[in-house]
């Protein structure tokens, strides 16, 4: 990165008699336990209270270039989203049990600003951004006057250790706690949803033009959009509004409504 443009940091076979025939089962049966896969942190409790060491909240926030007048270029947030942050959630999964993003554009002092948050160790934090700070996309979106600044917390100040001290503290407690949980699923499936759009023409991903690699993630961005506006009310809300047993939601205009 340049100077001007710092990252801050805020054998042979024998039958089998009867006993063998045991033996074999219980092997196999050992086998099959030992390698079966771990999706994630064990459900005995919050990853908080399962880590050796404790795990705090951090914070990755990239800030766009916002000109006046202008409407915010969210295809950036796809573009960051898939070619920086995809291989860091891919290479520290065994370090992150939870992380999630979060996108907002308004005319304050963060302005059009894209959050990559995720609950790790002050270590495995400091790798995390320094990661992040090499990667050479986000030179060519400075270069493309697209991103303003990249700023990181400061993993020598840990703050927020509980899984609910990101959340919206005017939720219950217990969604509070919970809603990690379904950020990440969601955050999940919208990156998800980027990749398997982008392997339809995975070279082009790969653009090492600011102009190209912009275009390409803007039509990207778009194809989600349509997607969420064409199959996001059964594929997504009706089948979350499913996993609560079909309960009305109360609106704001107090109506009831399913999905």
């Amino acid at each position: 990165m340049t100077e001007n443009r710092p990252h801050q940091r805020h054998c042979g076979r024998r039958p089998i008699g009867p006993s063998g025939v045991a033996v074999l089962i219980a092997i196999l049966l050992g086998v099959t336990v030992g390698c079966a896969p771990v999706a994630g942190p064990p459900m005995a409790g919050p990853p908080d209270r399962l880590a050796a060491e404790p795990l705090y909240w951090w914070y990755a926030r990239f800030r766009m270039v916002w000109k006046p007048r202008r409407k915010p270029r969210w295809f950036l947030d796809p573009l960051i989203a898939h070619r920086v942050l995809q291989p860091v959630v891919t290479d520290f999964s065994a370090q992150i049990p939870l992380w999630r993003f979060h996108r907002r554009a308004a005319r304050d002092a963060a302005g059009h600003q894209f959050s990559f948050i995720f609950y790790a160790t002050p270590e495995t934090a400091r790798a995390v951004f320094d990661r992040i700070a090499q990667d050479p996309t986000l030179q060519l979106l400075y270069d493309g006057h697209l991103l303003a600044a990249v700023v990181f917390d400061d993993p020598d100040n840990p703050e927020r250790p509980a899984v609910a001290d990101t959340s919206d503290r005017n939720w219950s407690v217990p969604v509070q706690k919970s809603w990690p949980y379904f950020a990440m699923g969601a955050s999940q499936t919208w990156l998800d949803l980027i990749d398997r759009l982008c392997q339809a023409s995975p070279q082009a991903s790969k653009k090492s033009d600011a102009v190209q690699l912009t275009d390409y993630y803007r039509r990207i961005s778009g194809e989600v959009d349509r997607t969420w506006q064409t199959e996001g009310r059964h594929a997504y809300l009706h089948h979350l509004n499913a996993i609560f047993g079909y309960v009305p939601l109360i609106f704001r205009e107090t109506r009831y409504l399913n999905f």
